[in-house]
């Protein structure tokens, strides 16, 4: 199973579907995330047989429930393309969140302590046309973080999907 740990972002996923609606015309070509797959990622896995193995660590994971603020639309390049997401206001119960994230599945698998960059990917392997600026395109929403889940990233009838397979509540 391909897996990894993130927040949902359902209550604003209309919001994001509309921002990415307004950037897609500025893009030469691009893949779109789904709206259903839009999610903040936590920490990324990959490819583990049984994730019930780091539940019982992940369940001591406390953190009482905080509200995250999106921001402007930006880029980072990946090869000779980009990913375009919405980026999220730092913010310290996040950070705090992941680390101790981080810390309980790396009991049980090697992971990469990579730079954490909270964000909404909205479009990758895209490129914006010559001359576009992103500046115009922002989303200034709140998003209450109550719980953090695992996800299991497959493909359903065709489509990359991401389910949930096991919800951790924030309390």
């Amino acid at each position: 199973m391909r897996i990894f740990i993130g927040i949902d972002v359902l209550e604003i996923k209309q919001q994001l579907q509309t921002v990415g609606n307004l950037l897609k015309p500025s893009l030469e070509k691009f893949k779109e995330t789904h709206v259903d797959n839009y999610h903040i990622t936590l920490l990324f896995i990959g490819e583990i047989d049984d994730p019930s193995v780091f539940y019982d660590d992940l369940s001591t994971v406390k953190s009482e429930p905080f509200d995250l603020l999106t921001n402007h639309v930006k880029s980072f390049q990946k090869g000779s393309n980009g990913v375009f997401y919405i980026d999220i206001l730092k913010n310290d119960a996040l950070t705090v969140l992941h680390q101790a994230i981080y810390d309980a599945i790396t009991k049980h698998v090697a992971i990469s302590n990579q730079p954490y960059n909270p964000h909404i990917t909205l479009f990758r392997s895209a490129k914006l046309k010559p001359d576009t600026d992103l500046t115009p395109f922002v989303l200034s929403e709140t998003l209450a973080v109550k719980a953090f889940h695992v996800y299991e990233s497959h493909q359903v009838d065709g489509r990359l999907t991401y389910t949930i397979i096991k919800t951790f509540p924030l309390v």
